[in-house]
């Protein structure tokens, strides 16, 4: 449970104490209180509550208590001003309120308890990965309006309180984040108080009083978390519940996907946002790309960079590898999303190719056995997501096609997404998982054939096509001779009763073997046989 803090103690205790003696360290309580007798010995982060009569002997069973052994809190009840005993520990704090000892004790009892039962809903909100909407309704006794933005000030959760007025929030309930105006303007506001972590300031817009908690993850803003106050007071209490609450939500970002903020996180905030389709207008995505200093090109590839899920990927050092990345192309801009490695790499032209050091990349992939896949290019960052899900994909399909492979092309495999995206409509329309009906009568033929004969016919064939006829490079792919390609080739032809001059035949037999390859190389399984067993469960 988070401590107790002296501005949440005496925001409690409503009016200020009649005298207050700050001890070093400063007072901070575990959420412990107790009524003190003289003759116990008190221990330090609890609360002890007493009259001024027994004072003297708090202090005396202290005694010369070092620094290290604090904090120590003694809350006097007393109707006169207290004098603090000369001899009082340094680790010691004294509060006076001349409230009567009961009603005291009374009223920060159910303070107490209400103060344990939010840092409960809060970790149980934690446990149950109720997201951070549910982390801000649990702090919804906050009296301002709260609002959770990404890096890139796209509004992840809030809670409103209808008697706060302020155009931040307007904007935010019209547009879901916040424009580069607005980010503008607020940070052009003057601070009255100003930390690392926490900003505060009277807004000149609203008049105000505002308190931005910064999220950061090894020192990059991953989050903003804001408290809009009505009116230009505050309290410190509140600044110490914005730590606390910003600490639930640094847990709950970084305990699962702390490696989406060890990069650009202003850029990672863009990405996944378009991905996830949280940007759906262009008026939304120019205002965000104006936060993001994206090395401008017309045109840019996309590069999904993966590692082996079964190694243990705590040892990868991502900041190394971001770095040799940037090194390999300089001209990218480099974040991550969901446990990868995104590239945006820029380019003057849709159809120049880009250049880069093959060798480098590749031992850098073994070096941390990882992946890496680079998609078609574009101009419209809107097409994110096609492109991410396609080099994903592409990746997937590609390490069990070609597992000795570590540098995949999205263009090398997008006939077998086509394939995948028919095989899934066959599922959910057909329940059935046979596409030999994707291939044409001539292909099936041949794959017979193999099987009777303990050929490879088919295989051949694919090759032979997909170099486009080419005899001398489809033989070096086959490894043997231009002659003895030639023989097979007439064999084929034999085989199907069909000669392959018609090009609509050629790309129909193409695909076939694309639909052949994605069965045996990808799904491990032998389409007669699914044939056959169809046949069996469904008979004509």
């Amino acid at each position: 449970m988070s401590t107790i803090t002296f501005p949440i103690l005496l925001h409690w205790m409503g009016l200020a104490p009649a005298d207050v003696r700050v001890g070093v360290p400063a007072f901070s309580c575990n959420g412990d209180m107790r009524l003190y007798q003289p003759g116990i010995e008190p221990h330090p982060f609890i609360l002890y509550i007493g009259y001024e009569s027994d004072l003297h002997a708090f202090a005396e069973s202290i005694g010369a208590a070092p620094r290290d052994k604090g904090p120590f809190c003694y809350l006097c009840c007393s109707c006169e001003k207290i004098a603090a005993p000369a001899d009082l520990p340094s680790c010691c704090t004294v509060l006076q309120t001349r409230e009567s000892l009961p009603v005291m004790f009374n009223k920060l009892a159910d303070k107490v308890s209400a103060f344990i039962h939010w840092t409960d809903d809060l970790n149980n909100a934690l446990y149950r990965n109720e997201g951070m909407q549910k982390l801000l309704d649990c702090s919804s006794f906050l009296p301002g309006t709260l609002i959770l933005t990404n890096a890139g000030y796209k509004v992840q959760a809030v809670v409103y309180r209808e008697d706060v007025s302020d155009p931040t929030i307007d904007e935010v309930r019209e547009l879901g984040y916040h424009t580069f105006e607005t980010i503008e303007r607020i940070h052009g506001e003057t601070p009255v108080i100003s930390t690392p972590e926490t900003s505060e300031y009277i807004s000149k817009a609203s008049g105000n009083y505002t308190i931005i908690r910064l999220i950061r993850y090894k020192e990059r803003v991953a989050a903003r978390l804001c408290l809009i106050l009505s009116g230009p007071d505050t309290n410190p209490a509140y600044t110490d519940y914005m730590e606390i609450l910003g600490a639930a939500i640094a847990r709950y970002l970084f305990n699962k996907q702390s490696v989406d903020y060890a990069s650009n996180a202003e850029l990672g905030s863009l990405v996944s946002d378009i991905i996830e389709g949280r940007i759906v207008d262009q008026k939304e995505l120019d205002h965000r790309m104006k936060q993001v200093r994206l090395i401008a090109h017309r045109y840019f590839h996309l590069m999904l960079v993966t590692f082996d899920q079964s190694g243990n990927r705590s040892t990868i050092p991502w900041n190394y590898v971001i770095s040799q990345l940037q090194y390999i192309f300089p001209y990218s801009n480099i974040t991550t999303y969901d446990g990868d490695i995104l590239l945006i790499i820029q380019k003057r032209q849709r159809k120049s190719r880009i250049h880069f050091n093959e060798k480098h990349l590749m031992s850098l992939l073994e070096q941390y056995n990882g992946y890496s896949c680079m998609g078609n290019a574009s101009e419209f960052m809107m097409s994110l997501p096609p492109m991410y899900h396609q080099v994903h994909g592409a990746l997937r399909l590609g390490r069990h096609i070609d597992p000795s492979r570590r540098i995949y092309y999205y263009e090398d495999y997008a006939m077998y997404q086509i394939i995948e995206l028919a095989a899934e409509s066959e599922i959910k329309y057909l329940s059935s998982r046979n596409l030999a009906h994707l291939c044409n009568n001539e292909m099936i033929a041949l794959v017979m054939y193999d099987q009777k004969h303990s050929t490879n016919m088919a295989d051949i064939l694919l090759t032979f096509l997909m170099h486009e006829r080419n005899t001398t490079k489809a033989a070096e792919a086959l490894y043997m001779h231009r002659n003895t390609l030639l023989y097979k080739i007439k064999k084929i032809e034999e085989i199907i009763d069909r000669d392959l001059e018609d090009p609509d035949f050629r790309a129909r037999m193409l695909f076939s073997g694309y639909v052949l390859a994605y069965m045996r190389k990808y799904r491990k399984e032998d389409i007669l046989q699914l044939q056959r067993d169809s046949g069996r469960k469904n008979p004509q």
